[in-house]
């Protein structure tokens, strides 16, 4: 690897932080909008009504009773629970927001088409078969578990969790991503402590690595720039996918008296996911000494993809690509299931709930391909 590579990954997690709350940002900002001007279902729990619509300039929701009678008229601080229209996406708003504008019907309706086209084959790629293949690599390199086992478990499970419907990938992922992200924090921390004493030194390398633009060399400085860009998109789309329009579809699926609060839970998963895990996977490969913090250099025989797995290593020993297998299981398995919600929206908005049923039958089988092909078709 060579300098300016280095230089890049050093800069790209201060880049794409900003660039992806930005991202995040807007999504919600949709999010938002889309929610307040459309029908909304508020279930008042004391009195058992149900509210039919919102009321944007009176701030209040029309209730009638469950025999259709009876309507009235009740302030929104009273509502209890908030279920939204589970519609939602860029899609959505490509078709009912840039569609409304005069003369752009037809554009907005291409373009949500598109996304939702392009939504479905990255939930088979980005979000299925490569995070699949990763969980079968480590599993087969740290505990000798065959591929075709891996991917087989993996699909019993992921039938049982996403045919099962929204309710029950939420019911799983809200236990498992505090699990992982506790689980990796904790070993993460453990490694910075232990070379607490090269902290300093590998900070002051990424700082001067970000801002010592010289460091390209002469007139490779816009190159230089315009690939901590490109990285720093990259990252993102797969650290956080801030910007990419997919967070918003499960956001929206979320039951809260206001859909800002939901918004700022977003903001903050790109918060925790870059700046928290990320800055801590830096400092652990930085302060281990995989890498040479003066020229950038890295350690003879490790490759580029696998700096994380040989700090851990160096640090843990034996145990190292163990821990290391079971975050990216558990990493990449949560993963593959929000994508799974992803993909069964986007169908849904082309073809209808029975196209969702096909694609989700699709998606199970996807994960015994993607354990089982090689990294780089993955």
């Amino acid at each position: 690897m060579n300098l300016l590579k280095i230089r890049i990954i050093q800069i790209a997690p201060l880049l794409f932080w900003g660039v992806n709350v930005v991202g995040q940002s807007i999504d919600n900002h949709f999010l938002f909008n889309q929610f307040r001007d459309a029908t909304i279902l508020y279930k008042n729990k004391k009195e058992n009504r149900t509210a039919l619509n919102y009321n944007k300039a009176t701030e209040e929701m029309i209730y009638i009773s469950p025999e259709g009678k009876n309507m009235a008229l009740y302030p929104i601080d009273q509502i209890d629970t908030v279920y939204f229209d589970k519609r939602s996406g860029a899609m959505y708003y490509l078709t009912d927001g840039l569609g409304a504008k005069p003369g752009c019907k037809a554009v907005g309706r291409v373009l949500a088409v598109l996304f939702a086209c392009f939504c479905i084959l990255a939930s088979f790629g980005i979000g299925n078969m490569s995070q699949i293949n990763s969980i079968a690599g480590n599993m087969n390199a740290a505990f000798h578990v065959p591929y075709l086992a891996t991917g087989l478990a993996l699909m019993v499970v992921t039938a049982l969790i996403v045919i099962g419907g929204l309710k029950r990938v939420a019911a799983v992922t809200e236990k498992l991503v505090p699990l992982m992200a506790l689980f990796y924090i904790a070993g993460a921390l453990i490694i910075v402590v232990m070379h607490a004493g090269n902290i300093p030194a590998a900070l002051a390398a990424i700082f001067k690595g970000a801002f010592n633009l010289n460091a390209a060399g002469g007139g490779a400085l816009g190159y230089g720039i315009s690939q901590t860009i490109t990285w720093g998109f990259k990252r993102g789309a797969f650290s956080n996918e801030a910007g990419l329009g997919s967070a918003v579809m499960v956001n929206s699926a979320s039951n809260v008296k206001e859909p800002v609060h939901q918004g700022m839970w977003g903001v903050f998963e790109v918060f925790a996911d870059t700046i928290v895990v990320c800055t801590l996977t830096a400092l652990v490969i930085l302060t281990t000494g995989v890498v040479e913090l003066e020229s950038g250099a890295v350690l003879a025989g490790v490759q580029d993809n696998a700096l994380v797995g040989q700090a851990f290593t160096a640090a843990f020993g034996s145990f190292g690509p163990k821990f290391i297998a079971v975050s990216i299981l558990l990493f990449a398995y949560s993963t593959t299931l929000g994508w799974s919600h992803y993909g069964t929206k986007a169908v849904e908005y082309l073809f209808g709930t029975a196209g969702s049923r096909i694609y989700k039958v699709v998606f199970v089988c996807m994960t015994v391909v993607g354990a089982t092909m090689k990294l780089g078709l993955a």
